[in-house]
């Protein structure tokens, strides 16, 4: 009777951590996007910057239209990189590829990027809505800051860690494995840095992608227009 009594108390204190847990896990990133702000008052953004791959400089231009358009022109080596979102279809088109005219996207990319360079809106917001699910996991430090880890848990089961600072409440690093079936799994950490309050939206204007430790590209904006006049065109697939 006392062991099973001792087994039913520890299945309550399980669960209650387990609760516990993912209560954080809500409220910590609840507060990352109360930080982060609503851009309400935007409507239109352009962010122009440079990025770097390896040992290779370029600019970029980002257009982001509520209430779901962006588009991004990188130019590196003489060479034009784009790709475009609409509200049915992305395409892009790869210079340095000889993919000289638009190609469109497949459905299942078009889904995944969609959010990538589209900045009024954090890829994770409505999580719940979309099958993901958010586990705290500890805290950590970053850079010797102290932050807290949260699991992020895709619908496909694979998972990434959102480190955060645990005072200010800006995410600072992601890590996220990528499984590859013929060789080692690769790690892939986005560090964000410097954020700036634009129009009432908190975003980083430097970025960096390392994988397994090795800088791949850093992105640095330098300029940011708010509430420009953007036509719905130039998010249109190029007609041939």
């Amino acid at each position: 009777m006392y062991k099973l009594s001792l087994i039913i108390l520890l299945f309550i204190f399980q669960s209650a951590n387990l609760l516990f847990a993912q209560l954080n896990a809500d409220e910590i990133f609840g507060k990352v996007l109360q930080k982060r702000g609503s851009g309400e008052k935007i409507n239109t953004l352009k962010i122009t910057g440079r990025m770097t791959f390896g040992g290779v400089t370029g600019t970029f231009v980002i257009y982001n239209k509520k209430p779901f358009l962006n588009r991004m022109d990188l130019e590196l080596m003489d060479k034009k990189i784009i790709q475009g979102i609409n509200a049915k279809e992305g395409w892009f088109i790869n210079e340095i590829a000889d993919q000289n005219t638009a190609q469109r996207m497949p459905n299942e990319t078009y889904e995944r990027t969609k959010t990538q360079n589209f900045y009024m809106l954090h890829p994770l917001e409505n999580y719940k809505s979309k099958g993901i699910k958010l586990e705290y996991k500890g805290e950590s430090k970053v850079d010797s800051v102290d932050s807290f880890v949260i699991t992020i848990i895709m619908q496909d089961s694979s998972k990434a860690d959102m480190y955060i600072d645990s005072k200010n409440f800006v995410q600072l690093l992601q890590k996220t494995e990528v499984k590859q079936p013929e060789s080692k799994d690769v790690i892939i950490e986005s560090s964000y840095k410097d954020y700036k309050d634009i129009g009432g939206l908190l975003i980083p204007y430097f970025m960096e992608a390392k994988t397994n430790g090795q800088s791949q590209s850093k992105m640095l904006i330098e300029k940011v227009e708010v509430n420009i006049d953007i036509d719905d065109s130039i998010f249109a697939l190029p007609v041939k």
